[in-house]
C-alpha cells in the first residue's frame, strides 16, 4: 500500500478501498485511484482551507489491521480572497477580519493611495491580520506610484511580522498607454523583489493582446476586474461578459483571478447573489487555464449599508443561492398593547415589498400603526384583521419592528400573521 503524500491532479479524485494498487482510469485520465489508510494521511488545516475539498460520499471498511476510509473527492474549489478597501479601521472590520480569516486563502489590504501629488497612507491594523496578507496600492489614471513609498511600505509591513504575499498595483491605465504602464513597472518590480507584483486589469485591455501580453509579462499575475459602473450600466457584473474576459484572459499563459463584486452602487445597482454564485460555480467545476483564484471586492462588515453581509458571501463563495427567509412575530409589551417583528433568518437581503396579513380573535382593535417604512390598511373597531405593506431592507440576521396593535382589552390577544 502506498502513502498519499501530495495530490498533484486534485480535480476529480476518486479515492477507494478496494485494492492497494493505484490505477488510471479508463473512462477519464484524469481520474484516480487511491487507497487513503486513516493514520497515513495529514493534512493541514492551512491545506484543508487551501483545496477546499468537498466529500461527496464516505465509508469505513475494518480490515484485521486498521480501518480504511472510502471518499469519494470532487474537484477542488479555486481558493477565495477578499479586499479590504476600508481607509479607516474600526471595530466592524476587526470582526469581519476575525470572522472571515479562517475560510479565506488571503486578504488583500488597501495601503495607499495615490492622487496626482497627494498621498493616502491607510494604516491597517497589523496585529489582527491573517499570515496571508497581500498590499494593495491605488492610483489614479494620471499618477505614478513611487518606487520609494511601495518600498516603505513593504518594510512597515515586515517590521510587524508580516511577509506580504503580494504587491498589488491598482492603477487604471487608458488602452493606449499600456507600454508606458509596463515601463513604470520595471523598476518598481525590482526594488520590491522577491515579493510578487501583480497588477488589476481591466477587460477592454485584453483587445491589445500584444501591448497587454508584454504588460502582464513583467508582473507575477494579474487580477481581471469585472465589475464596473457607466454611463451605460445595467449591472455591476454582466457574468457573460466576464464569462467572456475570463476565457481571452486565460489565454496569456500568465496566472490570473478574477475579481467578483459584493457592494451595492450609490445610484442603486447591487452585485446579484444569485448570478455570482452560478459562475462560481461554473469557475470551480471547470477553471479555465490560469485561473488561480477568485478576489472578492470587498470584504463585508455589519456596519453597512451598501455590501453583501457575510452570510450571503459565504453562500455564494460556496456556489450557493441564497435567499432571504422572512418571519413575524408578535409581542405583547404591556396590556393590549401588540408589536411586530420582522426577522430575516436567511442569508441573503430581504428586498422584496411584502405584505403581512395580521387576523386576531375574541379582542376590539382601538389604533394601530406601521413603522420602519410599512404602510397599514385603515382598520375600525369591526374589523379582526389588517395588512401590512412594505420593503422591509432586511440584512441576513437582522430584526426590526415594523408596526404595532392596540386593543381596548388588556387581556392577552393571540394574533395569527402570514406573509403574502
Amino acid at each position: 500500500m502506498k502513502s498519499v503524500t501530495q495530490l498533484n491532479n486534485p480535480t476529480k479524485i476518486i479515492t477507494e478501498a478496494a485494492t492497494g494498487t493505484t490505477t488510471n482510469s479508463p473512462a477519464r485520465n484524469d481520474r484516480r485511484n487511491f487507497v487513503i489508510s486513516s493514520f497515513m494521511l495529514r493534512i493541514l488545516p492551512s491545506q484543508i482551507f487551501h483545496l477546499q475539498f468537498q466529500f461527496f460520499s464516505a465509508s469505513w471498511y475494518l480490515s484485521p489491521m486498521y480501518p480504511l476510509l472510502t471518499v469519494t473527492l470532487l474537484a477542488a474549489a479555486l481558493p477565495q480572497q477578499a479586499y479590504i478597501w476600508q481607509r479607516h479601521w474600526d471595530d466592524a472590520l476587526l470582526r469581519a477580519i476575525s470572522n472571515a480569516a479562517p475560510v479565506l486563502d488571503r486578504l488583500v489590504v488597501l495601503n495607499a493611495e495615490v492622487d496626482g501629488p497627494r498621498t493616502v497612507i491607510v494604516a491597517p491594523r497589523y496585529d489582527a491580520l491573517p499570515r496571508r496578507v497581500g498590499l494593495a496600492l491605488r492610483a489614479n489614471a494620471t499618477s505614478v506610484i513611487p518606487v520609494a513609498l511601495a518600498t516603505n511600505l513593504l518594510a512597515a509591513a515586515r517590521a510587524q511580522g508580516l511577509a506580504p504575499s503580494e504587491l498589488q498595483i491598482d492603477f487604471d491605465s487608458p488602452e493606449s498607454k499600456l507600454d508606458d504602464y509596463r515601463r513604470w513597472l520595471i523598476p518598481l518590480r525590482d526594488a520590491i523583489a522577491p515579493t510578487p507584483l501583480t497588477i488589476t486589469a481591466l477587460p477592454c485591455w485584453l483587445r491589445h493582446e500584444t501591448e497587454f501580453h508584454r504588460l502582464v509579462a513583467v508582473t507575477d499575475g494579474f487580477v481581471l476586474q469585472v465589475h464596473s459602473v457607466d454611463a451605460n450600466t445595467r449591472t455591476l457584473c454582466d457574468t457573460d461578459a466576464a464569462r467572456r474576459a475570463i476565457a481571452q484572459a486565460s489565454r496569456f499563459g500568465k496566472p490570473f483571478r478574477v475579481a467578483l463584486p459584493t457592494y451595492t452602487h450609490p445610484g442603486g445597482l447591487r452585485a446579484d447573489p444569485v448570478a455570482l454564485a452560478a459562475l462560481v460555480r461554473e469557475l470551480n467545476a471547470a477553471p479555465p487555464a490560469n485561473l488561480t483564484g477568485i478576489l472578492w471586492y470587498r470584504l463585508p462588515t455589519d456596519n453597512e449599508k451598501l455590501n453583501w453581509r457575510w452570510p450571503t458571501l459565504a453562500a455564494v463563495m460556496d456556489g450557493k443561492t441564497p435567499c432571504p427567509d422572512l418571519v413575524v412575530e408578535t409581542r405583547q409589551t404591556q396590556p393590549g398593547l401588540v408589536e411586530i417583528d420582522l426577522l430575516n433568518r436567511g442569508n441573503d437581503d430581504a428586498l422584496a415589498i411584502i405584505t403581512i396579513a395580521i387576523r386576531w380573535r375574541d379582542a376590539m382593535l382601538s389604533a394601530c400603526d406601521a413603522l420602519a417604512g410599512f404602510d397599514t390598511s385603515v382598520a375600525i373597531a369591526e374589523t379582526n384583521a389588517t395588512r401590512f405593506v412594505g420593503n422591509p431592507r432586511l440584512a441576513p440576521g437582522q430584526r426590526r419592528t415594523i408596526g404595532w396593535l392596540r386593543f381596548r382589552d388588556s387581556k392577552e390577544v393571540v394574533c395569527e400573521t402570514r406573509i403574502e
